[in-house]
């Protein structure tokens, strides 16, 4: 059955190109349309307005980054970050206006950072609401620790309840979805309830590992899922646990190798598919650097049948490489799930060098080894971010809950140059060149991007070449900057298009009665988008299984259109004529 597509309001800013950048290819050359723009973040200003830069013909010198359209690697799925208890309790001390100002900064999509994905956890986490003042010390019996289901025994899940997360977390998220409404959800438990547990306690022990348990664990994450899909929330992905590996002084729960892989592959696995849930199972985060927790689930058939995405945080970065290699060719997702958090750093010096050394560092680690997405930790919280046990952490914007004011960290920033700029579905470039702090990006539309971080103490002239063509981007010192290669003209083109011939053998465009329906050729996974002849999106629809798609003729107006995204990883453009009956 064909999927409808979500209709797109235009914003009332601008677009980053208009409409008609085409497959990857030879850029084309002598295009007067074509332009490019910078913008910049230093320690001393944060965010400048976007400047032009000239494009000139390619240099006889070699570049410092040479962007090789030719060559992609791993497709986008976004940025995001976590919603938690504290972050919530920090912005409702503001005024609505004050609030809502920093949800948009967040998720607007005009001139936010743009948001698509986001976790929440399942339960408490380290930064549910503490039943001490922040910054005191606390311990088991004075921090406010849930799970959705404390009736002991209770293995039907009849008594199970979202409640406690519908007067914090869910405000929080629906606060986001004003402006971001489908934005994707995943979330991860920290513990399973008490009363499951080999130790009853939410910071120590395991999952009791009996049939009757697993299959009621099970139950619970499903049932989960459920109720805040009930909710409204688009949650899509279950990771089954933080950090599995190691048991904190937080909520926790540890488990061996061989309980990671029989959980998916006797239970939680065969539980989603019979129940016919629509949502993925993703392994947990894992912040392992041995190997073989990995391998345990991804060598096994049956399990590995079950996984859709591997999530890496903080060791487990050391076997990213390996996954690569052993798991080559896309075969599973990757996700950075949570930056490392760093210690609540309050003093500007210290801010700005956990963004040069931590967060870009990361985001081009994570990026370049084919991570599909990259998630923060904590995106709001109060004055030295202290958990609800006394750790303190960073965090993208700190709200001082006495004064009210806002302060946006060079974090945010640091994150907002990728997610800002890199759209959903954007292909990774390959470069050669001298200047590797950079990552690259190819937009479904066909615009260039470029982050690149300058750490050294002087202005650095960076040049950068796409096909004959070049532009020199000068660094401040100590910043981060974005360079954007862009076809301002509806008319011109980017990228060389495919011929007909070769478009006809990737999509076959029928109608049937008052629906226009898309086929893409071999079962292709395709993402398209429908554009007015000036280059606004009025519809957009995907098909990761290569199904039909199809929208109703009758709700656009008559007249040409454009048909643009990818098909099975190669760009893909073509006229649309409407005719409505």
């Amino acid at each position: 059955m064909g999927t409808m597509p979500k209709k797109l309001v235009k914003s009332a800013g601008f677009f980053l190109i208009a409409v008609a950048v085409l497959l990857l290819g030879q850029i084309t050359q002598s295009n007067a349309a074509l332009k490019a723009k910078v913008r910049f973040t230093t320690d001393q200003a944060r965010w400048t307005a976007e400047q032009p830069v000239s494009i000139i013909p390619k240099a006889t010198a070699s570049a410092h980054i040479d962007l090789d359209t030719s060559s992609t690697m791993q497709t986008m799925d976004g940025f995001g970050g976590c919603f938690n208890e504290l972050g919530w309790q920090a912005i409702q001390k503001l005024s609505a206006t004050g609030a809502d100002s920093v949800m948009r900064s967040l998720f607007d999509t005009v001139t936010g950072c743009k948001f698509n994905i986001c976790r929440m956890p399942i339960g408490a986490s380290d930064y549910c609401l503490a039943k001490v003042p922040p910054g005191a010390t606390a311990d088991a019996h004075s921090v406010d620790w849930y799970s959705l289901n404390e009736n002991t025994g209770d293995t039907l899940m009849t008594k199970m309840s979202v409640a406690r997360d519908s007067a914090y977390l869910l405000q929080y998220i629906k606060a986001a979805m004003k402006y971001k409404p489908n934005l994707k959800m995943w979330g991860s438990p920290w513990s399973p309830p008490l009363w499951m547990k080999t130790s009853g306690a939410y910071n120590s022990g395991g999952l009791t590992w009996t049939p009757t348990i697993c299959n009621a664990y099970a139950l619970y994450l499903e049932k989960a899922v459920q109720m805040y899909q009930n909710q409204g929330i688009n949650f899509y992905a279950l990771a089954f646990q933080n950090e599995s590996t190691q048991l904190p002084v937080y909520p926790g729960c540890q488990w061996t190798q061989l309980q990671h892989r029989d959980f998916i592959k006797l239970y939680l696995g065969p539980k989603f598919t019979n129940d016919n849930i629509n949502c993925e199972i993703w392994t947990p985060t894992m912040n392992c650097s041995d190997i073989s927790f990995f391998s345990t689930m991804l060598n096994d058939p049956l399990c590995a049948s079950f996984i859709k995405t591997i999530c890496f945080q903080w060791a487990g970065k050391a076997v990213i490489d390996q996954i690569n290699t052993l798991y080559p060719n896309g075969q599973f997702k990757l996700y950075q799930t949570e930056q490392e958090c760093g210690q609540g750093e309050t003093d500007a010096a210290n801010l700005w060098n956990y963004a040069v050394t931590s967060v870009f560092f990361n985001l081009k680690y994570y990026i370049d080894r084919r991570a599909n997405a990259y998630m923060q930790w904590n995106m709001v919280l109060g004055p030295g971010g202290y958990s609800s046990w006394g750790w303190p952490q960073n965090a993208m914007i700190n709200i001082d809950t006495v004064t009210r004011q806002v302060q946006y960290n060079p974090q945010y920033y640091v994150v907002k140059h990728f997610s800002y700029y890199v759209m959903p579905n954007a292909k990774k470039l390959t470069y050669n060149g001298t200047y590797t702090d950079n990552v690259s990006f190819v937009n479904p539309d066909g615009s260039l991007v470029a982050v690149l971080s300058n750490s050294s103490t002087a202005q650095t002239p960076v040049n950068i070449t796409f096909g004959s063509s070049m532009i020199t981007v000068s660094m401040p010192p100590n910043s981060f900057s974005t360079a954007v290669i862009y076809d301002s003209s509806a008319n011109a083109v980017l990228y060389k298009p495919n011929t007909q011939a070769e478009n006809s053998s990737l999509l076959k465009v029928t109608r049937n009665g008052n629906d226009i329906v898309f086929t893409p050729s071999n079962s292709h996974s395709f993402d398209l988008q429908v554009l007015s002849i000036n280059g606004v999106v009025k519809a957009s629809f995907s098909s990761q299984k290569g199904g039909d798609c199809k929208i109703r003729a009758n709700e656009l107006p008559s007249g040409m259109y454009v048909l643009k995204g990818l098909i099975n990883g190669r760009r893909y453009m073509s006229t649309l004529p409407i005719l409505t009956n």
